[in-house]
This record gives structure tokens, C-alpha cells and sequence, in this order.
């Protein structure tokens, strides 16, 4: 047999072994999926079939990105991303999570993705409450209660009142939150918002409390759809409008996704 002959059949085998490997991880997203469906009900209804195929498909570049490899280490890091954020590995408010993100911290590497699920279990169980009413209540109250009141607010002030606000809307996380972390939160919600034009105070404290209640990065997580609607195509010349947006489409989207 030739050379060429040879090369040939490599290739094709090679494009053959690659087909297999995208059939099996699309079975595999697809086995997820419905077993996310059991779980988180009201989330997979809302995301609907097209967008949650492509949560999954970034919960897979996650998990793979932190050294997670194997099918159950998948699973539970997805199932982290549907209760602390989609980018909760980079997320200031989690950064005591660091040590079970590290591939090779842990003796025994297949225990790390149990050890940092316990660990955020633990956590949740205290700030989440049971069947996450505690969560809920903090949704409800931003929605019916805090926000609204600043929206119309001509008195409020950022540094003076934010911690107040957010003790109020979410009293159980913000006992276990260290104010420097607010703080860090507050800073870096400034610089993610620079780029839409917005910089009134009352604006960024909004924009940080959902920070805080979504994940730093809520509006780039592909579990809320609806935050991107209000940034996405705007300029710097309606940036007064975006804020507003944003709570209009929360108020509609988060009761059906969180079922509260």
C-alpha cells in the first residue's frame, strides 16, 4: 500500500472517530437535558428546547474549563450553574469557592466536584432556605418592594443607602456577604455598565442588586435571555431607558423562571 493510500485511510478514519465523539457528546447533552427537565422544572420550561441546548453547551465549556472531565462531575457543575449563576467560577461573590476550582488542590481529584457541591449546598441551605423561599422572598421583594420604590426615588443615594437596600432585600445572603465584597461588587458593576452610558447612582444601584440576586454576570448568562434585551443593539444616547428595561423584562421573566 502507498504512502498516500495510507494517509488517506488515516483521515478518513480520523473524520470517522470525530463524527462518533460529536454523536456521542450530543447524546450526552441530550441525556442531561432531560434529566434537568425532573429537576429544574420551571427553568427548563421557560429556557424552552433551543436556548437550554445552549446553556448545557456552556455548562459542558465550563465544567471542562475547571478540570471537571466525566459525566456525574458535568452533571452536578450544571446543576451549580442553575442555582448560583452560569459563570459562578469567576464570580467575586463565590471566590471562597477558588479551592475546589483548582484542578490537582484536592488529594483525590474525583472528590473535588462533590467537596464544592457540598460546599455551595451548605451555603444555599442558609441563604437559599427551604424549597429556596428565602430566594424567592429576595426575587418578590426587588420586584414589588425595593426597585420600584427607587425607580421613583429622587432622594437616594448610592454610598449612603445601597447597603441598606440591599440588607432589606435580601436580609439572609447579606449577613453571610462581607461588606468589602459588596463593595467589590458595587466597583466592578461600574465598570461592566461604563459601556452602556450608565452612571447615575440610582441606575448602578439597581444594576448591582441584580448582580447580587443573578450572578455578577447576568446579563452575558444564557439563563436570562431576557437581560441582554435591554442592552443589546442600545447606544449610549438611551441609557436613561435601559434600567427601566431591565426591570420590565424581570418582573415578567423571573416569577415563571423561578416559579414564585
Amino acid at each position: 500500500m502507498s504512502n498516500c493510500q495510507e494517509s488517506s485511510m488515516l483521515v478518513i478514519r480520523k473524520e470517522q472517530t470525530d463524527v462518533y465523539e460529536r454523536k456521542l457528546i450530543e447524546q450526552f447533552e441530550l441525556d442531561l437535558i432531560e434529566r434537568y427537565k425532573n429537576i429544574f422544572v420551571s427553568q427548563c420550561k421557560y429556557l424552552k428546547e433551543k436556548q437550554l441546548n445552549k446553556f448545557v453547551r456552556y455548562g459542558l465549556y465550563k465544567a471542562k474549563k475547571n478540570g471537571f472531565e466525566n459525566k456525574n462531575q458535568i452533571f452536578l457543575y450544571i446543576c451549580l450553574m442553575f442555582k448560583i449563576g452560569s459563570d459562578f467560577d469567576t464570580d467575586l461573590q463565590f471566590s471562597w469557592l477558588s479551592h475546589y476550582l483548582t484542578p490537582g488542590v484536592n488529594a483525590e481529584e474525583s472528590d473535588r466536584i462533590l467537596l464544592l457541591y457540598q460546599e455551595v449546598m451548605n451555603y444555599l441551605e442558609a441563604v437559599y432556605g427551604e424549597n429556596d423561599n428565602y430566594f424567592k422572598k429576595a426575587l418578590s421583594n426587588m420586584m414589588t418592594n425595593a426597585v420600584p420604590e427607587m425607580l421613583t426615588s429622587e432622594n437616594f443615594d448610592f454610598d449612603n443607602n445601597f447597603y441598606g437596600l440591599v440588607q432589606r432585600t435580601y436580609p439572609q445572603k447579606y449577613g453571610l456577604t462581607d461588606h468589602d465584597k459588596l463593595s467589590d461588587l458595587k466597583t466592578r458593576c461600574k465598570d461592566m455598565f461604563q459601556q452602556y452610558g450608565i452612571k447615575d447612582q440610582k441606575e448602578l444601584s439597581i444594576s448591582t442588586l441584580f448582580m447580587f440576586l443573578l450572578g455578577e454576570k447576568f446579563i452575558l448568562d444564557p439563563q436570562f435571555t431576557w437581560a441582554d434585551k435591554a442592552f443589546k443593539g442600545s447606544t449610549i444616547y438611551d441609557s436613561n431607558n435601559k434600567i427601566n428595561i431591565l426591570f420590565q423584562e424581570a418582573k415578567v421573566a423571573l416569577p415563571n423562571y423561578y416559579s414564585f
